[in-house]
């Protein structure tokens, strides 16, 4: 990038930062299908060794072995599964309660810095999870 272009971006980025502009989610995210709402918020979160499922019901076990077996042979992490919220933060939460009202196959993604829950149907808890 030449010093134009540099300097260009630079004002382009502190005029955005000064409106309180955000680059539109669409443009971050590739994400098939796409999602029918996003919301971005600052922070992060890190998932770690620490990092523990919380799965209450037999499908939530069953798509959060799913998810280990994924974080295993792409990342060779493996994470622990409980049925209780653990007392840290760091944790992903799979649940069916209160997924009903996105329909068959949706689900709702929170993302927070202190931890990740995937509401929905069955199928939608296991979409959530290829989402994630």
């Amino acid at each position: 990038m030449n010093a134009g272009r540099t300097v260009l971006a630079i004002l382009l980025l502190a005029v955005a930062a000064r409106a309180g502009a955000q680059v539109p989610p669409a443009v971050e995210l590739n994400i098939v299908p796409r999602p029918a709402k996003i919301k971005m918020l600052p922070g992060v979160f890190r998932l770690t060794d620490a990092t523990r499922i919380v799965a209450a019901d037999e499908e939530s076990r069953r798509i959060a072995g799913l998810f280990n077996d994924f974080l295993l042979e792409q990342h060779g992490l493996r994470l622990e599964i409980s049925s209780v919220r653990p007392r840290t933060a760091n944790y992903l939460a799979l649940s069916r309660a209160g997924g009903g009202d996105s329909g068959p196959e949706g689900y709702h993604l929170v993302i927070g810095t202190e931890g990740i829950r995937v509401t929905g149907t069955a199928a939608g808890l296991f979409y959530g999870m290829q989402t994630l």
